[in-house]
């Protein structure tokens, strides 16, 4: 798989809540190779989603300070973490590609099974471990 060489990120509208986010990805030819720009119920739906169909349909990924970059503030604001509850949780693994009876057994797992779930819906491992500790 292909780091993609930049993405942008933008929105329209002012309030949180009422945002439309648009996320692209850029080759090394800064020929663009992908844009989500569909409005979500979360932006961490219209992240997974693009990061998603950036990894399984186009064979391209993102790298640590870009997955870094797109999660910062007004994308993602850090007080709002201590807002994810377990139905937000389900929903991301569900987007990508894990059961709900998956995530009822994920405290047993290996760190190994732990760490590719939290790559696979988009999380750097710190993010993963705080969560974790949420979904109870």
């Amino acid at each position: 798989m292909k780091d993609v060489a930049r993405v942008e990120r933008t929105f329209t509208g002012w309030l949180i809540g009422t945002r439309r986010w648009s996320l692209k990805a850029f080759d090394e030819k800064d020929d663009l190779i992908y844009e989500h720009n569909t409005w979500e119920a979360n932006n961490y739906i219209t992240y997974i989603k693009f990061l998603t169909k950036l990894r399984h349909t186009y064979g391209y990924n993102l790298t640590r300070d870009q997955r870094r970059s797109i999660k910062s503030k007004p994308f993602i604001y850090k007080k709002f973490k201590s807002s994810i509850k377990k139905h937000h949780i389900t929903t991301i693994a569900q987007i990508g590609g894990y059961t709900k009876e998956f995530l009822n057994t994920i405290q047993s797992k290996s760190k190994d099974i732990q760490l590719k779930f939290a790559y696979d819906i988009g999380l750097e491992p710190d993010e993963f471990y705080f969560i974790l500790k949420n979904y109870e």
